[in-house]
């Protein structure tokens, strides 16, 4: 019986997959040729109301060969300022500045996105590399859902948001054509609960902090993020 479920697996898999999923036998395939893959970590930061919680989460973020190539652009020069690339900014505004320090999340909708500016300041330009700096701010808010959470019947019934100030420091490498460093933090205020991230005893606002950093170029690294679906890259 057994031999016959597993002989059966991949079919059952294939056939109740939603219309929209490309179904692979090795899902690390789908990691885009030539992209750029980040770790996100969140954690809640110390405050005086309350004892600091040391519950961390961990995402992952990609980017594609395409957008890296906007993000840096031919023939920078030392203390140009230019725009992060919206679609990118927002991506990671929407899918990945998320609450999930203890539990899980929705990710933002559209609407939700109040404020999200990024900027990158050239430092550095030699024959090799390009230093750039980066600055930001981040706000979201949604409204309540109203959604009950079935274990402890609490309800969704105040707005949650964030509002974040980004810094952090990215290097081009002009050889390898390829990001060598990308260390970015996102610090501020988290106020609010959804259903299931257990913030119903710290509606806040409290601080909390992201920091993304470089992933190699392992599986590990290439894990797929927790938004990830058909439309991750256009979903904006």
């Amino acid at each position: 019986m057994m031999q016959q479920a597993l002989q059966k697996w991949p079919q059952v898999a294939k056939k109740s997959s939603p219309d929209h999923y490309q179904y692979t036998d090795n899902w690390y395939g789908s990691f885009p040729e030539n992209a750029t893959a980040l770790n996100l970590y969140v954690r809640d930061l110390p405050h005086q109301s309350n004892q600091v919680n040391t519950d961390w989460n961990l995402d992952h973020i990609w980017l594609t060969a395409d957008e890296m190539r906007e993000l840096i652009p031919e023939n920078l020069l030392t203390g140009h300022i230019y725009s992060f690339p919206e679609s990118l900014s927002r991506r990671i505004a929407k899918l990945h500045l998320v609450d999930i320090v203890r539990g899980e999340s929705p990710r933002w909708q559209n609407d939700d996105l109040k404020r999200v500016e990024m900027k990158l300041r050239v430092q550095q330009v030699t024959t090799d590399e390009v230093d750039l700096y980066l600055e930001g701010l981040v706000k979201n808010e949604a409204a309540p859902s109203y959604n009950i959470n079935p274990f402890s019947k609490q309800k969704v019934d105040m707005p949650r948001g964030i509002k974040l100030e980004l810094r952090g420091y990215l290097k081009y490498n002009q050889s390898t054509k390829k990001i060598d460093r990308f260390d970015v933090t996102a610090s501020g205020l988290r106020w609010g609960a959804t259903t299931y991230n257990a913030r119903f005893d710290d509606l806040g606002p409290t601080p909390i902090g992201f920091a993304i950093e470089l992933a190699d170029d392992s599986q590990v690294g290439r894990t797929p993020p927790q938004a990830i679906s058909s439309k991750y890259f256009d979903s904006f």
